[in-house]
């Protein structure tokens, strides 16, 4: 649809195939085309059979090209010996940012101005975008990614031991956890111990029942008043099909909020203890704590993960573990 509005203008001429690669190109590489980058490609197109064949090929060309497939952050040699990044640089860097997309024409053009460089030029674009809805969209999909809640999906839980973990409660608690984000970012305090510390939640019809609350902006039981930390989101994602896991939220914790890594287990470790089936949680992971090998690194996960003990493998809380449920 780009090619075809930016050939409608024209007449199949060298002038009109240097126009489209020009136009198309800039929209691609996210900055203008040199112009040996121009007649090259343009090239493409007055030496195909046909001008219609000679743009398909050359938007082919354009889009195979590593500029269009990479972002590149090269900048220009500066004289104490550093580097500053070009103004489509800046314009890439805050598109893909604040968008998670090339950049849209206003910013390609307030960068062909010289208008990115200081950084006043740099925070009236980025208020600017912000402002716009794909900024939300954004940050959504990040808190979604940086979670890795999108596992919501396809995560799967026994039907016998959680029968009402249906298709619509996972689209429910996907929901939630982003709604919060985009609240704290763009109406609550901006500050990130809020998203840990929040004693709300967003919550719909089908989540209410779930956790037994009303819908729209509600405030949660004390035992959720942790922010995400309480979401169903995460403590459905991050647990076994019938049962809940201290290591796996533990380890959810360490990595995803504290940026910390663990090495890889070794091939002899086991998966969940297979001790007494009435035994609670607790008891039946201190075979980690036990053993020496095993401790190493269950140290570290555990403690933090049993934290987590007041949820069930889909988030309900409850103040009884009988079975390791």
């Amino acid at each position: 649809r780009v090619a075809d509005q930016v050939v409608a203008p024209c007449s199949a001429s060298r002038a009109c195939a240097e126009h489209f690669v020009g136009t198309l190109g800039r929209k691609l590489f996210r900055r203008p085309l040199s112009t040996e980058e121009q007649s090259r490609y343009a090239n493409v197109i007055t030496s195909a059979p046909d001008f219609a064949t000679g743009v398909k090929l050359a938007t082919r060309t354009l889009l195979a090209s590593p500029h269009f497939l990479y972002r590149s952050e090269l900048g220009v040699a500066q004289p104490d010996g550093t580097y500053r990044l070009t103004g489509f640089e800046v314009a890439t860097a805050l598109s893909y940012s604040l968008w998670s997309t090339t950049p849209d024409d206003t910013l390609l053009d307030t960068a062909a101005q010289g208008k990115l460089e200081s950084r006043a030029d740099v925070e009236r674009e980025a208020r600017r975008m912000v402002a716009d809805s794909r900024a939300r969209d954004s940050l959504k999909a990040f808190a979604t990614q940086w979670l890795g809640i999108e596992r919501l999906v396809t995560v799967d839980k026994a039907p016998t031991v959680f029968p009402s973990f249906t298709p619509e409660l996972r689209a429910s608690m996907a929901a939630e956890t982003p709604a919060l984000f985009e609240h704290v970012v763009f109406e609550g305090t901006g500050r990130f111990d809020e998203l840990l510390t929040a004693n709300y939640s967003f919550v719909d019809a089908t989540l209410a029942r779930h956790l037994g609350t009303g819908t729209g902006r509600v405030e949660v039981p004390a035992i959720r008043a942790a922010g995400l930390l309480g979401h169903s989101s995460v403590l459905t994602s991050y647990a076994h099909s019938d049962q809940s896991s201290p290591v796996k939220r533990g380890v959810f914790v360490r990595e995803h909020l504290l940026c910390q890594e663990f090495p890889t287990p070794p091939a002899n470790a086991g998966g969940v203890p297979r001790i007494d089936p009435n035994a609670t949680t607790r008891e039946r992971f201190r075979q980690h704590s036990a053993d020496p090998s095993c401790r190493a690194c269950h140290q570290y996960m555990d403690e933090v993960g049993f934290g987590f003990e007041g949820f069930d493998a889909i988030g309900r809380a409850r103040t009884k573990d009988l079975g390791g449920r």
